[in-house]
């Protein structure tokens, strides 16, 4: 297995300890310096999840997992075919202009801006997904289910948590 290259470890570190940093020009010297728009979703989305695993570990008093051992194989590249510059920095895809393969990242009740913002790599939305009902929320149709505080509620928390962390979403 390889290292990743200098250029993915600085992107990583930026993201982990100072999102804010995280600009239209820092993505794009980001892309200049050879990571693809694609790559780059990837290794955002990447580091959402293993961020947010730890911050659940860390809060209810766990021990830190192990990453996981790298698999063998190569990325599928591919790319949805309606992928579009549409008001971000990635390209994204529209609920509306989802390959068939496709047609499970959107939902009436998922449809949210992080979603588009990671929809240029599918499979970085269902691994969002996967962590949401496992950390989050775990019937997305029912924000309340099980929970001792409203949606709203919920909101605010997570609101409040993202502007702490300086989360530049």
């Amino acid at each position: 297995m390889g290292r990743l290259e200098a250029v993915a470890v600085e992107l990583i570190h930026r993201i982990v300890t100072d999102p804010a940093r995280q600009t239209e020009s820092s993505y794009r010297a980001t892309l200049a310096s050879g990571i693809s728009d694609a790559e780059y979703v990837e290794i955002v989305g990447t580091v959402a999840t293993v961020v947010g695993i730890d911050a659940f570990h860390r809060a209810a008093g766990f021990p830190l997992k192990d990453l996981p051992e790298p698999q063998p194989g190569e990325p599928s590249l591919r790319r949805p075919s309606r992928a579009r510059l549409e008001g971000a920095w990635v390209p994204m895809v529209a609920p509306d202009a989802l390959d068939p393969e496709d047609a499970d990242l959107y939902t009436k009740d998922r449809n949210g801006n992080v979603i588009r913002a990671l929809s240029l790599v599918p499979d970085e939305v269902r691994g969002l997904i996967d962590q949401s009902q496992n950390f989050y929320i775990e019937d997305l149709a029912d924000h309340t289910a099980g929970r001792s505080i409203t949606r709203p509620q919920i909101e605010l928390i997570a609101a409040r948590i993202s502007a702490l962390n300086e989360c530049y979403y």
